[in-house]
C-alpha cells in the first residue's frame, strides 16, 4: 500500500459511478486576512481532503484509518473510519474526508499545517503509516479587514 495521490480542497463531491469532484483546490500554501485587532485565536476553515491509495490482494479487505491534521506542534482535528476493498482488488482505492468547518489554531504569518494517515487491520495492527506533504497557512493582520493578496507579505530591505 501507498499513497498515490493527496488532495486538499475545501469541497468533495462524491458522485455516481465511483467518481470524486474536488472543489477549490490548494496548492502548498493558502492565506487568510484578519482584523488587526484579533488575537492569536483558531481560524475557521473548510477543508477537504482526496487520498488515493495504491492497494493490492495483499492488503486486508477491510482497512480502518486514522488521519490527523496539526499544527503548532499538536494535532487539531481527525477523521477516522473504515474502509473496504474488493478481494483480490488491485488498484486505486479512494478516501473523500470532507470536514464542515475546522478550527485552526495560528498566529501572524506562516503556519505549517501537518497531516498524518495511518491504516490498520481489523486487528487493530499498523499496515500503513506516512506524513503527507504539509501545507502553509499564511495569516495577515489588516486594519480595515480587507482581504490582502495571497502568500507572505513582501518586506522592503
Amino acid at each position: 500500500m501507498k499513497i498515490h495521490d493527496f488532495v486538499v480542497g475545501e469541497d468533495i463531491r462524491v458522485e455516481m459511478g465511483n467518481k470524486h469532484s474536488v472543489m477549490g483546490i490548494f496548492g502548498d500554501y493558502l492565506s487568510a486576512t484578519i482584523p488587526a485587532t484579533a488575537g492569536d485565536v483558531p481560524i475557521p476553515v473548510r477543508l477537504a481532503f482526496l487520498l488515493r491509495l495504491e492497494v493490492g490482494p495483499d492488503d486486508p479487505d477491510t482497512l480502518h484509518f486514522e488521519f490527523k491534521i496539526s499544527a503548532q506542534e499538536r494535532d487539531f482535528a481527525r477523521f477516522e473510519g473504515a474502509t473496504g476493498k474488493p478481494r483480490q482488488f488491485k488498484g486505486l482505492l479512494a478516501l473523500p474526508l470532507v470536514g464542515n468547518v475546522i478550527q485552526v489554531p495560528v498566529s501572524t504569518g506562516a503556519n505549517e499545517i501537518r497531516f498524518r494517515l495511518n491504516v490498520r487491520d481489523t486487528g487493530g495492527k499498523e499496515i500503513f503509516s506516512d506524513n503527507l506533504r504539509p501545507i502553509t497557512l499564511f495569516v495577515n493582520k489588516s486594519s480595515d479587514g480587507q482581504p490582502q493578496a495571497p502568500g507572505p507579505m513582501p518586506t522592503g530591505h
